[in-house]
């Protein structure tokens, strides 16, 4: 994986910790909110800013593009509002469908999952082939799908990727919430996919970091075998 410059908006506490402040509460609620599909205009404001902060004064360099969701339906819900805002505003294209989703993968955070989170995919090239790509995101956690969701743009053809999202998930001192949580409704789901999501992402890290320290140990088995360690 290469590295690529991003931004966000807000910082995301995960469910498991308590303690918040009014400001930390807020944040996570609006993540939850913009997962739901609910995105007010204050927070759409503070995306096209930042994204008018980037593409600067050459507008016709780039393109707009999202991550997508684990479902087609997630996928409309959460970003069609801000995708049809974003458009009537920039002066650059915006793709909703730059990366399509191929197939559902519901339950692939934690079952049946492939440890490549742009395994369910497509990339329509013709929509961003030569240009710059703002690509949107809700949270990042670790980076790795943004990351790997990055490299794949630039192997079809992007000449270049910023990310910009929702939030950035940091993990304060504070105390972990062990109660249980029933928020009722379409907010359980929201939740069970944050926690999935997290899940899924350490499974990924874990994964990549046992392939370094393979590739690693083959390099030192190798460097001894020709004489190179002794």
């Amino acid at each position: 994986m290469s590295y690529y410059s991003y931004n966000y908006i807000l910082e995301y506490i995960p469910s498991k910790y308590c303690g918040l402040s009014n400001k930390q509460q807020a944040d996570r609620q609006a993540v939850y909110d913009f997962k739901d599909g609910h995105c007010p205009l204050t927070l759409k404001e503070q995306m096209l800013n930042k994204i008018q902060g980037i593409i600067g004064s050459n507008p016709s360099a780039w393109v707009v593009c999202f991550i997508p969701a684990s479902t087609k339906a997630k996928q409309m819900r959460r970003y069609g509002t801000l995708s049809t805002y974003l458009n009537n505003q920039l002066a650059c294209p915006v793709y909703i469908d730059g990366i399509d989703v191929a197939y559902d993968r519901e339950s692939g955070h934690t079952s049946g999952k492939t440890g490549d989170p742009t395994a369910n995919m497509v990339f329509n090239s013709s929509r961003f082939s030569g240009k710059k790509v703002i690509l949107i995101d809700d949270v990042r956690t670790r980076g790795i799908t943004f990351e790997r969701t990055a490299d794949k743009l630039v192997a079809h053809g992007a000449a270049s990727v910023y990310g910009v999202f929702v939030a950035q998930t940091i993990h304060p001192n504070l105390p972990i919430d062990t109660t249980p949580r029933h928020r009722g409704g379409y907010y359980d789901e929201v939740l069970n996919d944050i926690l999935a999501e997290e899940q899924y992402q350490d499974e990924i890290a874990n994964e990549i970091l046992e392939e370094e320290l393979y590739q690693e140990q083959a390099e030192m088995d190798f460097l001894y075998e020709i004489g190179e360690l002794y």
